[in-house]
């Protein structure tokens, strides 16, 4: 199981009210025997290669409903897989998160676009200076695209933000 098959699962179940209605699911060993469910799943989620086998899939299952993430409401041959109470924190924190980075994302986009703004307009004031005054701006304006360069291409590769 991938990291993200889980928090697929979990999203699929947030965006729909954290229930998803199943028939026929368990036997008395608690052991996932439905397999059309499982199809019915990985046709309205895209999980990896490795979900297509039933055994996995399953073991994601169990493994979620172990940590109390999910869990099973029976009904005579009708059961509900439910997303409890910490799933559901756990799916809006993800949910909170993604938008936080989009936000970020955006405002790095916007930063950038002011600081080319404020280095053209330095750039043309640049022009109007003569010698060691202007070997100065030209200098200091080099460093601070250098510096923001590197600043962006270090916190690329360290996962701070990801640009669209």
């Amino acid at each position: 199981m991938t990291n993200q098959d889980w928090a697929k699962l979990l999203k699929y179940l947030y965006e729909n009210q954290g229930l998803v209605y199943v028939t026929e699911h368990l036997t008395d060993e608690n052991e996932l025997i439905n397999e059309r469910f499982f199809d019915e799943l990985r046709d309205k989620i895209e999980f990896s290669e490795e979900m297509q086998s039933d055994a996995v899939f399953a073991s994601m299952l169990s493994h979620l409903e172990r940590i109390e993430v999910i869990s099973w409401e029976q009904e005579g041959t009708s059961s509900t897989l439910i997303l409890e109470s910490k799933g559901f924190d756990i799916a809006h924190e993800r949910e909170i998160n993604k938008g936080q980075q989009e936000l970020n994302a955006s405002l790095v986009i916007l930063t950038i676009g002011i600081f080319i703004a404020t280095l053209m307009q330095a750039a043309s004031s640049i022009v109007s200076l003569e010698g060691t005054e202007r070997l100065t701006m030209l200098i200091f304006g080099v460093v601070t695209l250098l510096l923001l360069l590197w600043a962006l291409y270090r916190s690329k590769n360290e996962g701070i933000f990801e640009l669209p």
